[in-house]
């Protein structure tokens, strides 16, 4: 009877650790996530054109007649790893987008005003087409 006391106080302090070590590891993972929400009135969205694609994400787009003034020309940006690239709700990988697709480009943040303007954080990209 004694031994079997002994096993199921070592099992117990074995679960409540366990679990503290999970707890903790949680917490401390939770802490070291960097968490970046952009309120949407810092956001701006334009309709545009891909041009071409430049390779490693990089892209150059023609912005269309009904943007306003500002969005019309020829933007260049890069995708990065947190940008959204999406066609109906559906995921897209980067060998999706191809030079002729009409796109939403959601981005916040600066615009360098050079030929082309120079986007810095492009959010999401969704691509408008009726088909892919």
């Amino acid at each position: 009877m004694k031994g079997l006391g002994l096993r199921v106080t070592a099992v117990v302090i074995f679960l409540l650790a366990f679990a503290a070590t999970n707890v903790g590891s949680f917490l401390l993972g939770r802490a070291m996530v960097e968490h970046t929400v952009v309120p949407w009135e810092e956001t701006r969205v334009f309709y545009a054109q891909i041009v071409e694609s430049r390779g490693e994400g990089s892209f150059l787009v023609e912005g269309m007649d009904a943007n306003d003034v500002n969005h019309r020309g020829r933007f260049t940006f890069s995708v990065e790893e947190d940008t959204s690239l999406v066609w109906r709700g559906v995921a897209l990988s980067l060998e999706d987008l191809e030079a002729g697709h009409r796109v939403a480009v959601t981005y916040t943040g600066p615009v360098a005003e050079s030929e082309p303007a120079q986007i810095f954080q492009v959010l999401q990209l969704e691509v408008l087409e009726d088909e892919l």
